[in-house]
């Protein structure tokens, strides 16, 4: 009888260190996702960051880039301007006084074609409506 009591308390004893070992590796278990979910989500918050630092510096450098091509646009337009001589300004006033006389010619001759032809729609229409005398505007 004391064999089957110290084989039960055994037993016992056994099944309570089964009981306990499973539960400590289940809580090993649970712990290592834990911290496998913790690892990653530290990564992604890392290679997030990395990206938002590799737009920021695309853009650092596309500003940079404007800024050096407006830059270059001003330098352009300084070296342009630095090399007209008064022979150039003197052409250049001379061209503009002849596009601005032939513009004003041309609409002198428009402003003529208009009154003509206001005038000659206008006879035609008073010949039109069966009056004998002939209106101007």
């Amino acid at each position: 009888m004391k064999n089957q009591i110290s084989s039960i308390s055994d037993q016992f004893v056994n099944l309570l260190w089964q009981v306990a070992c499973w539960i400590w590796e289940t809580i090993e278990l649970i712990l290592i996702i834990i911290f496998d979910c913790l690892a990653r989500l530290v990564e992604l918050v890392l290679v997030m960051m990395k990206l938002i630092f590799q737009v920021i510096c695309f853009i650092r450098d596309l500003c940079i880039d404007a800024m050096q091509t407006f830059a270059n646009v001003f330098r352009g337009i300084v070296n342009v301007i630095s090399n007209i001589g008064c022979d150039d300004v003197e052409d250049f006033a001379s061209a503009c006084i002849v596009i601005a006389l032939c513009t004003g010619a041309v609409k002198m001759f428009m402003n003529l074609l208009k009154r003509v032809h206001t005038k000659y729609l206008a006879i035609i229409i008073i010949v039109n409506n069966g009056e004998s005398t002939i209106r101007t505007r």
